[in-house]
């Protein structure tokens, strides 16, 4: 899953993101890679919201491809600090 240069990913936008990973894998459990553009933003309340929609998605585990140094300090923070339920790893 790649996300465009400048997306801000809102509650919203997770929430159209969620039925698009259930469409893709016909609710089977899969594994999903993700990785951005430049200038990607998450609103707070999107970090907060993510871990309610874990178990409404068909995310199995996932990777996180961080190419810059801002995107590898989110990452690290939220793997380190959030009790996610879904294996992911970057």
């Amino acid at each position: 899953m790649f996300y465009n240069d400048h997306t801000v990913i809102d509650i919203p936008f997770q929430l159209k993101m969620a039925d698009a990973f259930n469409e893709i894998a016909n609710g089977i459990p899969s594994f999903f890679i993700f990785t951005a553009g430049e200038g990607v933003h998450i609103t707070k309340e999107a970090r907060d919201n993510a871990l309610k929609l874990e178990d409404s998605t068909p995310i199995k585990a996932s990777a996180v491809i961080a190419d810059n140094l801002a995107y590898r300090i989110i990452a690290n923070f939220f793997l380190k600090f959030k009790n996610q339920k879904v294996n992911t790893a970057w």
